[in-house]
């Protein structure tokens, strides 16, 4: 345990979508918000962020390759299995649809008590950054451009 005699700017307010727009914003990254949750582009990869109720703040970072080849499926379980028991944040997974794999990394923070907007800030850039390094692994791994997509 530790002390510190560091206190907040403000008290911890509700959670919303509004408020991790105005992070984006703030840094300079666009995003878009519709009902379903907030969508952006964070270093070349498609990033997901939603509510579910107002007890967890779920997001993703998802990479999409068409061209990796099937063969490679066995590479990324093992480094799903991998990222999972031994990383950090979020949880790794992949999907296979239309000769298509699909890389996701996914991450929920607890937020059913409000955060100020200094943690917030933290959670959500922490956060993203650490998702992002789990995807420039599995490049890295399989010999994959930096980029996750390029934005259409």
């Amino acid at each position: 345990m530790s002390w510190t005699h560091n206190v907040a700017e403000s008290d911890p307010t509700p959670v919303t979508l509004s408020r991790v727009e105005a992070i984006f914003r703030k840094n300079n990254v666009e995003c878009e918000v519709d009902e379903g949750g907030l969508s952006t582009w964070i270093q070349g990869y498609f990033s997901f962020f939603q509510l579910l109720g107002e007890k967890n703040l779920v997001f993703s970072v998802r990479r999409e390759n068409s061209e990796l080849d099937i063969s490679k499926l066995p590479i990324v379980k093992e480094w799903a299995n991998i990222r999972n028991s031994r990383g950090t944040v979020g949880t790794c997974a992949y999907e296979v649809a239309d000769g298509t794999i699909r890389f996701t990394v996914a991450h929920a923070i607890p937020v059913i008590f409000g955060a100020t907007d200094q943690q917030l800030e933290e959670w959500i850039l922490t956060g993203t950054a650490l998702l992002v390094e789990h995807l420039e692994t599995l490049n890295e791994m399989l010999g994959l451009a930096e980029a996750g997509w390029i934005r259409p």
